[in-house]
């Protein structure tokens, strides 16, 4: 009862909570709207109180600390947008309302321009006449009594074969009819004249030609212009314009063309696209299939490697290699043959170039030659171990061949672990600190990486000098570990540094994570 007093006093509001389908009830304003308040999601609101006996109401009065506690709670409920976050819902819609008003500017602005030349295309004729008055003395003139009959043929002419030669750009199979012959001019005389159709054809074709800027021009039967001005005229030549005049229609039905190829271009690079990556999906699978099958190939290749090198130790008389093509009768089912074909000769270079526990030898088996194989991975020593580490097991040869790279810095070692099982965390610190506690005597890890989807068991790492990285490979390259033969190569930094950019700069030292 105090309590509800001394709330009273204060003009404090109860403090209430919702219950989860209330306070979704009440999210009823849009995120997307930019003029209207973002959806609070804090748990914690002011209102009224839920019905229901499984709420109660909690009085804000109490404790000076749990008014102020509450008090914050209550207003973080509250909070409005700031106008940084206003900004950031309204700004990507201000840019697509730009950007489609600038788009349909553009559209209507290329309209009516085209509307705009959509006229009767008829200039008005100025230029040399060839009036007999001013060329007195030359035979190509024309006389000034029929001067007037002539321009209104050639205005006839102009604003016919420009329609027509629209219509021809619209519709192509009216393309024949964007010009007409010397001698059917007579046809555009709308007033009576004394000139003979012979003279006509002669004065319309002199002025024409001797007026370029009409846009009108007279070609021959190759369809080349006629520019010289000669006193005989032909009968065969043919007047056309260069200026096509498009009606509405015709603008409409070029726009409509325009935007239908647009589509079918957008369509059909949608599609090309689509079959693109699908079929890069395709071949990217299948090439991994590939590999999958080749590398289960090489699998069961050294499994019939390893045993029939096991058996020679037993059986004296069995030859310590075996031919490849048996092997590949033995693996291979005759039915099948010519369709793994393929699988069969990458395992065999892959044997050849990657697999140092595999020898390619040319014998003499049955009086016949063969390619073979001999294996010649020796068992690794079971209890004389040099090393203070129990999973170093000594050297598989005492000679180590030279490498096949540059030396650097840089090194891969290879089957460190078995990649077709499980590698935990625990299993990487392991091989980390074996690696670490054996390139202790030889030089300082400045890089170590497990590589646990490596299908090779590769583990990089990167030594402070020359001379460590030498002593390193020379002392892991033939090493077994863990009943494994390890195999080091040399990598160029570029290249690592590519691979791992961290590596560039590193410059001190890996320690094992027992010390």
């Amino acid at each position: 009862m105090h309590q509800e007093r001394a709330r009273r006093r204060s003009g404090a509001k109860p403090f209430v909570l919702y219950s989860s389908d209330e306070d979704e009830r009440h999210n009823y304003i849009s995120e997307n709207n930019c003029n209207s308040r973002p959806r609070r999601n804090s748990t914690f609101r002011q209102g009224t109180p839920a019905s229901g006996s499984e709420y109660r109401r909690k009085s804000l009065v109490g404790n000076k600390s749990s008014n102020n506690f509450l008090n914050r709670q209550a207003s973080v409920g509250k909070r409005r947008a700031t106008a940084e976050e206003f900004d950031a819902l309204c700004i990507p819609k201000t840019i697509i309302t730009i950007a489609s008003g600038l788009a349909a500017g553009v559209f209507i602005a290329v309209l009516v321009v085209s509307l705009l030349q959509a006229g009767d295309g008829v200039a008005r004729l100025h230029g040399d006449y060839l009036l007999c008055s001013k060329h007195a003395t030359s035979r190509i003139c024309i006389p000034d009594n029929d001067s007037n009959a002539v321009l209104n043929v050639v205005i006839a002419l102009q604003k016919n074969l420009s329609i027509e030669a629209g219509l021809a750009e619209c519709y192509p199979l009216k393309k024949n009819q964007a010009n007409i012959s010397i001698d059917s001019v007579k046809q555009f005389v709308s007033t009576q004249t004394k000139i003979s159709d012979r003279l006509l054809m002669k004065y319309v074709t002199w002025i024409i030609i001797a007026n370029p800027l009409w846009n009108l021009r007279v070609q021959n039967t190759s369809g080349g212009d006629v520019s010289t001005l000669q006193y005989v005229v032909d009968k065969s030549l043919r007047i056309k314009s260069i200026q096509p005049v498009k009606t509405l229609s015709c603008v409409a039905r070029l726009w409509a063309h325009y935007l239908w190829c647009s589509i079918w271009h957008i369509v059909l690079g949608v599609m090309i696209l689509i079959v693109g990556y699908y079929s890069y999906l395709w071949y990217a699978d299948k090439k991994h299939q590939q590999q999958l099958a080749v590398f289960i190939m090489v699998d069961k290749i050294i499994e019939v490697l390893m045993s029939h090198y096991k058996s020679s130790l037993n059986k004296k008389d069995l030859l310590p290699y075996v031919a490849i093509s048996h092997v590949r009768d033995m693996l291979i089912p005759p039915s099948e043959r010519v369709r793994r074909d393929h699988i069969w000769h990458k395992a065999v270079d892959w044997i050849a170039k990657s697999d140092t526990r595999v020898r390619v030898e040319s014998r003499m088996i049955a009086g016949e030659q063969f390619t073979v194989w001999r294996w010649i991975q020796s068992d690794p020593p079971a209890t004389d171990c040099p090393d203070k580490d129990e999973k170093w097991q000594g050297k598989a040869f005492d000679a180590v061949s030279p490498p096949s790279c540059p030396p650097s810095l840089c090194m891969r070692l290879k089957n460190m672990f078995d990649s077709t099982i499980h590698v935990s965390p625990g299993d990487i610190t392991a091989i980390q600190d074996a690696l670490l506690h054996k390139c202790m005597n030889y030089g300082r890890v400045v890089h170590i990486i497990v590589d646990k989807r490596s299908l090779f068991g590769c583990v990089y790492m990167k030594l402070d000098t020359m001379s460590s990285a030498l002593a390193v490979y020379k002392a892991l390259h033939g090493s077994w570990f863990n009943g494994r033969l390890i195999t080091a190569k040399y990598i160029a930094p570029e290249r690592y540094h590519k691979w791992f950019p961290a590596a560039e700069n590193a410059i001190r030292s890996v320690y094992p994570s027992d010390t």
